[in-house]
């Protein structure tokens, strides 16, 4: 029964990931206008490889997170990810962003509310919730 809960979680963090990473790929350099627009000197020096690398990174973990391939590195690696996310999601909190969040897809001007931090949390605490099911 534990199996079968952790595969269907691992498929929605998995699809949540593949969802995700679309516009990314689709649009590499939109996406960087994304990155730019959160405006932390450190990352906006590595913008060109951030936009080209962070849509197929995610792919590949949404894959290696559905089918169980390496699963818990692909997990730590998320996690990872989604701290990095959350915490450019606070920085730039309730302030307009001129092409969204970057979240799922590329968007017109936004901000970062409520609702798109918790998801962020959520979908944290849901691959946290995974890893420990599976170390267990």
């Amino acid at each position: 029964m534990t199996n079968i809960l952790i595969n269907i979680l691992s498929i929605m963090a998995g699809a949540v990931y593949l969802k995700s990473s679309g516009g990314k790929i689709s649009n590499p350099y939109a996406f960087g206008k994304v990155v730019e627009s959160y405006r932390v000197p450190i990352i906006n020096k590595l913008t060109v490889p951030i936009s080209i690398l962070i849509g197929p990174l995610e792919m590949v973990l949404g894959f290696m997170i559905i089918l169980n391939v390496f699963r818990s590195e692909a997990l730590i690696i998320s996690i990872f990810l989604q701290i990095v996310f959350i915490s450019l999601m606070i920085l730039r909190f309730n302030k307009n962003l001129p092409f969204g969040c970057g979240c799922f897809g590329l968007h017109a001007p936004d901000k970062i509310t409520w609702p798109k931090l918790s998801f962020n949390v959520t979908y944290s605490l849901l691959l946290v919730i995974i890893f420990l099911m599976i170390d267990s």
